[in-house]
């Protein structure tokens, strides 16, 4: 009989099982601080966007609450020193330029005013605009499914929101750079000046364009993660919905822009002329129907149409008269300065400066065209250096903000800072307001000074004063 040694099966050295080693994936807790899911949304989206599945939209949108009220925070309190420092006029000038309209007695008068009341703007608008990123949200959940997303209008919500996280960092820089230069040249502020500040909007631009691309790539992982698609794809949803939605929106605004303008139309008439704000107009009453400019009293000439009586001054008188019947043989009736005014107002409506030609100032028919028409290319046309750097200057925002400045503060000394007519129109603007006619001889055309003074301050006897007989004759005309 054989007997087995069995021993080495008792004595046999086991396996040892090795372990593996951890992947290097970064997890991230679903419930973490608010800066411990901003640092694993910008350095490792795919993770966290992987660790956060199923976790509803509530806290993607207080992730984008804290991160909006944080940028408002941080934004505020490092402009603060550039907001004490800067002028205000400077601000004045900034509301000019960006065509603020002008709301007196709303708008702040300070820098830090002016910051204070957007924050609280914003703060009140708030609720509104969570309610338009999740409608935009919404929109894009179309495009995502049509380029093969799988999962519900959450996971869109929630990727949508998660992707500001970058706005924070990028606040800190872009502000710092901003208040850095409002430091050095306060007056950068201005729109005009910015627009010229080549490498200001550069680097502005480049960052922009960054935070814009880091927001763009947390977005499409984001939406890859949760909705189990390819980046591309991804990609591709966004820019589409981005596409349509821009041309939606572009139609919308277009749409509004077209009903507003054809209602100021309606309202005030196409290409409306200012001789017709220098008018009373009113309901006519039944029976008193007059065809032609008729003198109703010293300086008061009167005509009726379609229902309406216009009075004024005889010139505005025939030059509305002219404009309401579209017919240029009417101004004839005036002579120098009035059938300038006459026929300007015409080639406004018309939006044809050959009328102008025909006009015995060609230059003050420019003039007017220029001021009714909002075209600063048409003082290209004067011929007359004072009066086309007068016409040039109204459509600057500096010289606008400059004369409204010194007619408030009634104070000549400001109006040195304006040149030429415009100069001028300060001191008789100024002079009025005193009752002080003796500050045109200090302007450099006392005549054009004293034009404007006598009609202004409705006073005839201030025309003996010009030396010119033309405009001497013009003024006293202006009286009839």
């Amino acid at each position: 009989m054989i007997i087995k040694d069995n021993t080495k099966l008792f004595h046999m050295p086991k396996k040892r099982r090795v372990a593996k080693r951890p992947q290097s994936t970064i997890t991230a807790p679903p419930q973490t601080s608010y800066f411990t899911n901003l640092k694993y949304i910008l350095t490792s989206p795919s993770a966290f966007f992987e660790a956060t599945k199923g976790e509803g939209a509530w806290p993607s949108v207080r992730f984008w609450l804290i991160t909006w009220l944080l940028v408002q925070a941080i934004s505020f309190i490092l402009t603060l020193p550039a907001l004490i420092a800067v002028p205000d006029a400077v601000l004045l000038a900034y509301y000019k330029s960006a065509a603020v309209p002008e709301l007196k007695g709303y708008l702040p008068t300070t820098a830090l005013g002016a910051e204070l009341a957007s924050i609280a703007i914003n703060l009140a608008a708030l609720p509104l605009l969570i309610i338009v990123l999740i409608m935009a949200a919404a929109f894009l959940h179309l495009f995502v499914r049509l380029w093969g997303g799988t999962g519900g209008l959450v996971d869109t919500v929630s990727a949508s929101f998660y992707a500001y996280a970058p706005t924070l960092p990028f606040t800190i820089l872009i502000t710092t750079l901003v208040t850095s230069i409002m430091l050095i040249n306060p007056n950068w502020l201005i729109v005009e000046i910015f627009v010229l500040d080549f490498l200001s909007i550069s680097v502005l631009g480049f960052l922009v364009i960054l935070l814009l691309v880091w927001q763009l790539s947390i977005g499409v992982t984001g939406l890859s993660v949760r909705h189990a698609a390819s980046k591309i794809r991804m990609f591709w949803a966004i820019f589409t919905a981005s596409l349509v939605g821009m041309i939606i929106v572009l139609g919308v605004v277009a749409g509004i822009i077209f009903i507003v303008v054809l209602f100021a139309m309606i309202l005030t008439g196409e290409s409306a002329p200012s001789v017709l704000a220098e008018l009373d107009i009113s309901p006519a009453e039944q029976g008193t129907e007059l065809l032609e400019c008729t003198r109703q009293s010293p300086g008061n000439w009167c005509f009726t149409a379609e229902g309406m009586k216009y009075c004024g001054r005889k010139e505005n008188c025939i030059s509305a008269l002219a404009f309401v019947r579209q017919d240029k043989l009417i101004c004839e009736q005036l002579v120098s300065r009035g059938k300038d005014i006459c026929l300007g107002t015409l080639a406004a409506a018309a939006k044809d400066t050959s009328l102008c030609p025909l006009a015995p100032s060609p230059d003050r028919c420019y003039d007017v065209f220029a001021g009714d028409t909002n075209d600063a290319a048409a003082c290209g046309y004067i011929g007359d250096l004072y009066r086309r750097e007068n016409c040039v200057a109204w459509f600057q925002p500096e010289t606008a903000l400059a004369y409204e400045d010194a007619v408030m503060n009634k104070n000549t000394a400001l109006c040195d800072r304006l040149k030429g007519r415009t100069r001028d129109s300060c001191l008789a603007n100024i002079g009025t307001a005193l009752n002080d006619k003796s500050l045109c001889e200090a302007s450099s055309n006392k005549d054009v000074c004293y034009d404007w003074y006598a009609t202004d301050a409705n006073d005839e006897s201030t025309c003996d004063l010009i030396a010119n007989d033309r405009l001497r004759a013009d003024c006293h005309q202006w009286f009839e």
